[in-house]
Order: C-alpha cells, then sequence, then structure tokens
C-alpha cells in the first residue's frame, strides 16, 4: 500500500479457515507481498494485486516446513476464488481477486498519500479515513463496505476424516467408530497440511508392516498420527520376501502316516515304488518343517 499497510476486515474472523494458523499466516504473507502498483520482475509486466515467488520462498518466508502444504493452501484459495495461480519449472504468480475493490491502492481507492489532507485524487473513503484519523490519531479506521461474508464451519475436516477412518478400518481390519478421540488425532495432521492421500499411504505403510503381527494392535490413529507420522510417511516401503512370509505346516491325514503295509498279490516292482513314494513324502515333511 502507498502508506505501507493493507486494509484487513473483521469479516476474516468469519473465514473458515481463520482458526488454521497455517492458512491465517499464508494469507495474510499473499495480501501483504502483493504489488500495490504495476511493477515488473526481470522485464515481464507484473500488475498490482499479484506478486511473483516460489513455493521454497513461500515455506522460508511463513515458517512452514511442507512445500506440500503450501502447495495444498494454494489450491485451496485459488478453488475458493481468492487468488489465481500460473506457474513455471522455477517461480509461482499470485494474483489477488478483488486486491483493487479491497485494498487501498487501485480502482475505488486512494491514490495519493494518505498521512497528508486528501487532495482531488482521493476517494470519499480516503476522507473518511483521514477524518477519523484526525479525530484519534492513536486510531486508523478505514469505513468501507466488506467483502461478502463466509459462513463459518462447524468442522472443517470432519468429512475428510472420517474417510481416512473408513480406511483405517478396511485395510486393518479394524471397528474404529468416529468419536472425536479418533477423529481428532486425523484433523490434526489436515490442519497442519498433510493430504488425504498423505494419511492413507501411512495405513497402507504400516498395515503392511504390522497387521497380523505382535504390532497390529498400533494400526490405531493414537500412533498413525501423531508425532511420528512424518517418519511413517517418508519410510521405504516394506517388501515382503519369501523368507518374511508366513509358512503353514498342514497336517497330514492318518492314513499317510502309516507305514506302508505289503500287498500279499502285489509284485516286487509294485512294493519297491510304494517304499520310494514314503520316502519322499517324508524328506518333503521334514523340508516343512525346517522351513517354519
Amino acid at each position: 500500500m502507498t502508506n505501507g499497510y493493507i486494509a484487513i476486515y473483521r469479516s476474516l474472523m468469519e473465514w473458515k479457515y481463520h482458526d488454521v494458523p497455517t492458512a491465517l499466516s499464508l494469507w495474510v504473507h499473499i495480501l501483504l507481498s502483493a504489488n500495490w502498483k504495476d511493477g515488473y520482475f526481470r522485464g515481464q509486466p507484473v500488475p498490482a494485486g499479484t506478486f511473483v515467488t516460489s513455493i521454497r520462498h513461500l515455506q522460508d518466508e511463513c515458517g512452514i516446513e511442507s512445500n506440500n502444504t503450501i502447495r495444498k493452501w494454494l489450491k485451496i484459495f485459488e478453488k475458493d476464488g481468492m487468488i489465481s495461480l500460473k506457474s513455471t519449472n522455477k517461480f509461482t504468480s499470485i494474483k489477488v481477486i478483488n486486491y483493487a475493490k479491497y485494498q487501498l491502492s487501485g480502482e475505488g481507492g486512494c491514490t495519493t498519500d494518505c498521512t497528508t489532507d486528501c487532495t482531488t485524487d482521493c476517494t470519499t473513503d480516503c476522507t473518511q479515513y483521514n477524518n477519523n484519523n484526525n479525530n484519534n490519531k492513536n486510531k486508523k479506521i478505514y469505513s468501507r463496505a466488506e467483502p461478502d461474508r463466509v459462513s463459518p464451519s462447524s468442522s472443517h475436516f470432519e468429512n475428510e476424516a472420517r474417510e481416512i477412518l473408513d480406511y483405517l478400518n478396511t485395510q486393518a481390519g479394524k471397528r474404529y467408530t468416529p468419536v472425536a478421540n479418533n477423529l481428532g488425532y486425523i484433523e490434526a495432521k489436515l490442519q497442519a497440511g498433510y493430504t488425504v492421500d498423505d494419511c492413507k499411504t501411512v495405513i497402507d505403510k504400516k498395515c503392511t508392516e504390522w497387521k497380523d503381527t505382535e504390532m497390529d494392535k498400533y494400526l490405531r490413529c493414537a500412533t498413525l498420527f501423531t508425532d511420528k507420522f512424518e517418519a511413517y510417511l517418508n519410510q521405504q516401503p516394506v517388501v515382503q520376501t519369501a523368507q518374511s512370509q508366513s509358512w503353514h505346516v498342514y497336517e497330514l491325514p492318518e492314513y499317510m502316516k502309516h507305514e506302508a503295509e505289503p500287498l500279499e498279490k502285489s509284485s516286487e516292482a509294485d512294493i519297491a515304488e510304494v517304499e520310494r513314494q514314503r520316502e519322499a513324502l517324508k524328506e518333503r515333511i521334514a523340508q516343512c518343517k525346517n522351513i517354519s
């Protein structure tokens, strides 16, 4: 802005993501970073309300560790009509929708420095600002029609959390119910910027590793979606080899356990063949026992 500040409306408190620190931090950073007037980036014009950045730069500026978190919220902002995005392999151009309408520069806003008396270029909005500023030097009140309000949501990620819990029940063979204690762990990860696919990936990896073992009891929300979630997400998938698979030794029928009895009318060749088969069967049984 021309005087070094941006307009923040109280209706922001009714935004459905206002209590998600990552989303709020990123949104305010976008408003602060947008050009207050037309400019250039490497010789290319960048209009007011737009700025050029990168995912890595946004991570560093906002203190957000995961680049997937940045991408997720940018997509949400774009879907909700708050911004538009243009990306290359190196840079991302972010345009704030209706920037001129809700900030001090551009159409409908002040075009001069509001620290001085209003000139003929100033609008009614700027006049109202200066009148209020003269009445109280310690307050900055900017009178202006606020944007359409967004109805608050009772739970931002409940549907996604239920989907993930159902997936856990299916993959792990469990029957966890969608109570607050279970959903809360999952929603905490979604609020931190992880995606539904991230959660399902963790479930798949740990089910492959733990299911039907002594670790099976830890296939639960309180274990999967807490402080070790990041490690689980980035671990290499466990590949089961023939040696790691369970071998099952089946009990032989009783008639196969008996010693072969000679047949009165059998020839010596028949008896020899029976003996050969019996010895071969004993060797196979011994091999199975050694493997188990």
